[in-house]
């Protein structure tokens, strides 16, 4: 069955809200059929007739509501108490007595910059990320991969421009994975730093480093 003859086939009411136009009861079913896909590309496959012959309504239509997007959209909202503390907590701090680690893997590779030589074909894939409890500075290095290598490096190249700041890392707070390895615990012992971790699956025991990946990602 040829795609104009399925989409013709298809009764995009069912399971949608009655308050939607025509058009926009198709788009939202596209939508979904799509995994989800940004609305507006949606219209733009429409407009590129990827569908068949669909209306021109669909592809310029106001954009629906998508009851799963906004779900999944949802965060917990900081309660004041805590968010209160967290803050007090902070004023006691001075940069480097305690910085929140973390790394995130993009579905979305980027181009590695050169300068000299032949172009490489390696891509970055992930970054890592440190962020400082008492001012909320943020520092991340891409990677190619989320190996130890990688993120010790990236814990260098943080340090190195925290001693040009003169200051010093004194602890590490970060989840399991990567920064439990054996080579990145024996890389803080080497700085006489202290590391702690969150526990297995707790990513909320690691919210500031959670909240700048949010942050990043959007």
């Amino acid at each position: 069955m040829s795609t104009t003859a399925l989409l013709s086939s298809v009764d995009y009411s069912i399971g949608l809200p009655s308050n939607l136009s025509s058009a926009q009861q198709k788009l939202l079913h596209l939508h979904q059929r799509l995994g989800h896909l940004h609305m507006k590309k949606v219209q733009d496959l429409v407009c590129l007739g990827s569908f068949g012959h669909l209306p021109s309504s669909v592809s310029n239509c106001e954009l629906p509501l998508c009851k799963a997007c906004l779900h999944g959209k949802q965060h917990k909202s900081s309660i004041t108490s805590s968010t209160a503390t967290g803050i007090i907590d902070a004023l006691h701090l001075t940069p480097g007595d305690c910085i929140s680690g973390d790394q995130v893997e993009s579905s979305a590779p980027g181009m590695v910059p050169t300068y000299c030589g032949i172009p490489t074909t390696e891509k970055y894939h992930a970054d890592t990320l440190f962020i400082n409890h008492a001012s909320r500075f943020l520092h991340f290095t891409p990677h190619i991969s989320t190996g130890s290598v990688e993120a010790i490096s990236a814990k260098h190249k943080f340090e190195l421009l925290s001693s040009t700041h003169n200051r010093s890392i004194n602890c590490y707070h970060t989840d399991n994975g990567v920064f439990s390895s054996k080579d990145f615990r024996a890389a803080c012992l080497q700085q006489h730093q202290r590391i702690r971790f969150c526990g297995t699956n707790a990513h909320h025991q690691n919210g500031i480093a959670e909240s700048f990946i949010r942050t990043l990602t959007e």
